[in-house]
């Protein structure tokens, strides 16, 4: 079994790059709300692009760079300035 962000080896030996995830728990801490709702409810309303898994949402890389980018913030961004981009940009919308 393999986690979703590690690299696979397929058959013909090539290496094949799992692309990054995040669930829902973690995408609250990066975002710094105090409920996954605020995260649940940005995918309900089709803002952030998920897959539903079990109980959970998880959301590819590109999804959170295409949400992001909608509100003119890089990943990148985000991660190294959380407190002041969330303060300033009003991503709870």
């Amino acid at each position: 079994m393999y986690s979703v962000n590690e690299t696979l080896q397929t058959e013909s030996m090539e290496c094949v790059a799992m692309p990054r995830v995040y669930k829902t728990e973690e995408l609250r801490r990066i975002f710094q709300v105090k409920t996954k709702q605020t995260v649940l409810r940005w995918i309900k309303s089709g803002n952030l692009k998920a897959s539903k898994i079990g109980r959970d949402y998880i959301v590819l890389e590109k999804d959170l760079e295409d949400f992001l980018e909608k509100k003119g913030i890089t990943l990148k961004e985000l991660t190294e300035n959380q407190l002041s981009l969330w303060g300033d940009r009003g991503l709870d919308d």
